[in-house]
C-alpha cells in the first residue's frame, strides 16, 4: 500500500531488448503494487521476462508502452516462470501486429490474472498453453486462448467509454463503465484498496452487478466525485 494516494512507482522511458522494465530470473520474486509503467520499450517483453523467476503486479496501469513499433509482447514467461496479475489496468499499448499478444507464455510458464482490464488493440491477450494460464474477471478485446468459466468478457467499447480521459493518462472510471460492479470477491485476493487508497466492493447504487459488486482494474468507481445520476445535469 502506498503512502499517499496515487503510484507508488513510476517505470518510464526505459528500453531494453528484453524486459525494459524488469527481468526475474532463477527464482527471484518481484512484487509490484501501486505502479505506472508507460512509454517502456523493448524488442520482446517491453514490461517483464520471467526466465524461471516470478512477478506479481497488483494495483498498478501499464498503458502507452511500445511506441517504436518493435515489440511482440508485455511479458514473456519462459520455462518455470510465473505472472500474477490482480487489479491491474492494461491499455493503449503498441504491439508490432496481429502476431503479437499481451502475453507470450514460451514454454511452461504459470499466468494469473483477474480483476484486470486488459484491452489489446491487435493480437490476443495470451499465447502459449491454455491449461497454464487462468484468467478470472477479466475484460478483453479478443477471448482467444482464455478458459475463464464463462467471467472474461470481449468488449468493443471506445476507451472514453470505459476509463475518465486516456488521452490524459487518467485511468479512472468513467460514469456508465462496463468495469464497474463487475465481478465477485476472488477468493485468496489480499488486495482491499485501490490506487488511490479507496475500498474494493463498493456497491454502487444504480448499477446492476454483472458478477458482483467488485470494480476490475486499477480503480475503484469513484461515486462521491461522479454521480450516476446527476453527473448530466438532471
Amino acid at each position: 500500500m502506498c503512502w499517499s494516494p496515487g503510484a507508488c512507482l513510476q517505470f518510464n522511458n526505459n528500453y531494453a531488448y528484453r524486459g525494459s522494465v524488469f527481468r526475474s530470473l532463477n527464482g527471484s520474486i518481484i512484487d509490484l503494487s501501486g505502479s505506472v509503467m508507460t512509454k517502456n520499450n523493448a524488442h520482446k517483453a517491453i514490461i517483464g521476462s520471467l526466465e524461471d523467476g516470478e512477478a506479481k503486479i497488483s494495483n498498478s496501469i501499464i498503458h502507452n508502452n511500445g511506441q517504436d513499433g518493435t515489440s511482440r509482447s508485455l511479458f514473456d514467461t519462459f520455462q518455470a516462470g510465473k505472472l500474477a496479475l490482480e487489479y491491474v489496468t492494461i491499455a493503449n499499448n503498441l504491439l508490432i501486429n496481429d502476431s503479437s499478444s499481451l502475453i507470450k507464455n514460451s514454454t511452461n510458464g504459470q499466468i494469473q490474472a483477474h480483476s484486470s482490464v486488459m484491452l489489446n488493440e491487435v493480437g490476443p491477450v495470451y499465447q502459449g498453453n491454455i491449461a497454464n494460464a487462468h484468467f478470472e474477471c477479466v475484460m478483453v478485446r479478443d477471448d482467444a486462448n482464455i478458459v475463464a468459466d464463462g467471467t472474461v468478457v470481449v468488449v468493443n467499447d471506445e476507451l472514453d467509454q470505459i476509463f475518465v480521459d486516456t488521452t490524459q493518462g487518467d485511468y479512472h472510471l468513467a460514469v456508465g463503465s462496463s468495469a464497474i460492479d463487475y465481478c465477485y470477491d476472488i477468493e485468496g485476493s489480499t488486495v482491499d484498496k485501490d490506487l488511490d487508497g479507496k475500498s474494493r466492493g463498493v456497491d454502487h447504487s444504480g448499477v446492476t452487478n454483472f458478477y458482483g459488486p467488485y470494480d476490475i482494474g486499477a480503480y475503484e468507481f469513484d461515486s462521491e466525485n461522479d454521480d450516476l445520476i446527476f453527473k448530466d445535469g438532471f
